[in-house]
């Protein structure tokens, strides 16, 4: 009876076991199609990501395309306006152009800096005035952040320093561009600050000397600022100083005669020189208004 009892406990254990057995792997059979399950949904969730990033990826090409051609379609609106209020010389609107194109096409910021110092300092100041070129200062000096060695820009500071009085200044940045480029625009500045503003005669009859002795000095050139007139000229450097060793004859030592024969041979020189004209005129004219030959730049 024991025997049966523990034979049938025996049965019953193996029959659990076997149970229990298929159970656990009907459940880790269950879990693995769960799992399976999962990661199919996590792959198609990783893919649908993946696609999803491709096409904001190609939508921001897109909105960058369509940002960089409006960009291109306003610069080029704004452009030809300015270009129109060139043509018809409407300084005041193509400087308001240029501003603007300034704040649009931000890479080319510096090449608007020089154009707007330009135009503020020659087209739209108005000479007969006392009021400061506050503008053309200002691109002026956005221009040199961006470039401290700009020589254009060097020019117009050193010109608008003049104007504000700060003859120093002025003759310092004319020295150094003098040192560093050779161009005779600057020399002739010196000398003029030198005569004009310092009286110092006896330097500028020396760089007047040895300028017009150099051969080279007929082939080299002078620019000239017309503010007055609002013209540009350039001459050959000999006729721009003896200009200068003129105005000395005249001015300084009271010698007529000498000032309208040194005059004359400038204008053998350079016959279009508009300031040497005009002093000669107003010479064999006293009673002509001085309308030409106030200032030699």
């Amino acid at each position: 009876m024991i025997i049966e009892n523990k034979f049938v406990y025996g049965l019953a254990i193996v029959f659990a076991t076997f149970f229990t057995s298929c159970a656990t792997k009907k459940e880790f059979a269950q879990t693995n199609i769960a799992l399976a399950q999962t990661q199919k949904k996590l792959d198609s969730t990783a893919l649908a990501n993946k696609n999803l990033q491709t096409e904001v990826s190609l939508l921001k090409v897109t909105q960058d395309m369509r940002l960089k051609e409006n960009a291109t379609e306003l610069k080029n609106k704004e452009y030809k306006i300015y270009k129109n209020a060139m043509a018809c010389f409407d300084y005041v609107l193509a400087a308001q152009q240029m501003a603007r194109l300034s704040e649009i096409d931000t890479a080319n910021k510096a090449v608007y800096y020089d154009s707007l110092a330009m135009y503020h300092f020659f087209y739209l100041m108005d000479p007969n005035t006392m009021r400061p070129n506050n503008a053309a200062y200002y691109y002026t000096q956005k221009g040199l952040k961006l470039n401290p060695n700009n020589e254009f820009l060097l020019e117009i500071k050193g010109k608008l320093d003049l104007e504000e009085h700060r003859d120093t200044m002025a003759l310092g940045i004319f020295n150094r561009l003098y040192k560093r480029t050779g161009d005779y625009t600057y020399l002739y500045e010196i000398t003029f600050i030198q005569l004009a503003l310092n009286n110092n005669i006896k330097f500028t009859d020396s760089v007047i000397n040895k300028v017009v002795k150099n051969i080279e000095s007929e082939i080299k050139t002078v620019r000239l600022d017309y503010l007055q007139e609002k013209f540009k000229q350039e001459v050959p450097a000999k006729a721009a100083f003896l200009y200068l060793r003129a105005v000395i004859q005249n001015g300084v030592q009271g010698n007529k005669s000498k000032a309208m024969k040194t005059l004359e041979d400038i204008l053998k020189i350079a016959p279009d020189f508009y300031y040497a004209k005009g002093l000669l005129a107003q010479l064999k004219n006293p009673q002509q208004n001085q309308q030409q030959g106030a200032r030699p730049y």
